[in-house]
């Protein structure tokens, strides 16, 4: 059975997955900053990692021990929560606490 593969080469491209420096550098976070208004969202809440996770805006690394906060999902088929750090929880809040006074001016 001949399949034509005679003589070809085959070309590997690529190679292992590094994460260039990501443990290293603080990335910047994804998209604009949410708010808390007008969403389907549940009640932040501080709690404690338990297993090495990242933060879901500028995937900072959390370690075992450390706290965080974790925002829930609601109104999906499975309730989960972002985890999210201190720095980016606060940009979360000013980004609240703006939308309330637009809400206020009208």
């Amino acid at each position: 059975m001949d399949l034509g593969l005679k003589n070809k080469v085959a070309v590997i491209t690529g190679g292992p997955r590094h994460r260039q420096g990501q443990t290293m550098k603080k990335t910047m976070p994804r998209g604009p900053t949410p708010s808390l208004i007008g969403s389907t969202n549940g009640r932040p809440k501080r709690v404690d990692v338990l297993k090495k996770s990242e933060c879901s805006r500028c995937h900072t690394q959390f370690v075992a021990g450390q706290t965080c906060i974790a925002i829930p999902k609601l109104g999906q088929a499975y309730s989960t929560s972002r985890r999210v750090c201190d720095e980016c929880f606060q940009a979360i809040l000013q980004k609240t606490s703006e939308d309330l006074e637009a809400a206020r001016k009208i």
